[in-house]
């Protein structure tokens, strides 16, 4: 599923950047995937839908990492081994939601 790789490439992206910044939190990664896809700031009340749809699926990979890694299977592109399946797999849904949306779709 290309929508499925897509959203796991961003997400593996939003998550490599705390290497280049150790400051980078939840919010400000999911303001950065807003602003990525988007090319608009979310407000506040997207970045809060965002950061409580990532603690549900941060609850449910933890709960069945088998799952994580049977989603992360999806696609050609190799998984990165240096980010945990888990949290992968969360930002994967996460970045997902954020393409999937309103505001990513370009309309004429």
């Amino acid at each position: 599923d290309q929508l499925l790789e897509a959203s796991r490439s961003l997400a593996t992206r939003v998550l490599s950047d705390r290497a280049v910044d150790p400051s980078y939190d939840d919010e400000a990664r999911a303001k950065a995937l807003y602003q990525r896809v988007t090319g608009d700031q979310a407000d506040a009340r997207t970045i809060d839908a965002l950061r409580r749809t990532l603690a549900q699926f941060r609850e449910r990979y933890a709960a069945a990492p088998d799952d994580a890694t049977r989603l992360l299977a999806v696609g050609e592109a190799p998984v990165s081994v240096e980010i945990d399946q888990g949290e992968l797999a969360a930002w994967t849904m996460v970045a997902g939601a954020v393409l999937a949306s309103d505001a990513a779709i370009t309309r004429d």
